[in-house]
């Protein structure tokens, strides 16, 4: 049972730490490159996403095993 909070702790901050950087980088690619709102309107969503399924699966393949 630990295991499963574990992971799913990682894929809520992942979920977190990919929407924030998704944002940011819609926000950079809008103000800074003159890119449109429609262009970027699913950056967040798929990075948080994306993050959310990398980010326990790398920590669960770099895990110590001693």
């Amino acid at each position: 049972m630990r295991t499963v909070g574990i992971v799913a702790v990682s894929a809520l901050i992942g979920l977190v730490v990919g929407f924030l950087l998704g944002e940011v980088i819609a926000i950079v690619a809008y103000l800074g490159f003159g890119a449109r709102p429609t262009m970027v309107r699913f950056l967040a969503p798929a990075m948080a996403v994306l993050f959310a399924v990398a980010v326990p699966f790398v920590r669960s393949r770099t895990k110590d095993t001693d």
